[in-house]
């Protein structure tokens, strides 16, 4: 849930750009991954590991993003304050 759910607030902050970066860095990293355990004759634990990882990546991002995002907006709002 935390990912869809800062996924959900950065579009309404209309960070498609940044969205799509991390879909798109994301979601090519993980084929090659899965190939190679697939090829090790890794078992299915790993596979299982890899999507966690996946999903902990993009957590990360999203909710960095947003920290970030929030932050500077603090910055900008207590130097000016009007």
């Amino acid at each position: 849930a935390p990912v869809a759910v800062s996924e959900g607030a950065l579009i309404a902050r209309k960070q498609l750009s940044y969205l799509a970066g991390v879909y798109l860095t994301s979601t090519a990293l993980l084929p090659p991954v899965l190939r190679k355990i697939r090829a090790g004759g890794g078992p299915v634990v790993q596979v299982w590991i890899c999507f966690a990882l996946f999903q902990l990546f993009r957590s990360f991002c999203f909710l960095g993003k947003i920290l970030k995002d929030s932050m500077n907006d603090g910055k900008s709002k207590s130097e000016n304050p009007n």
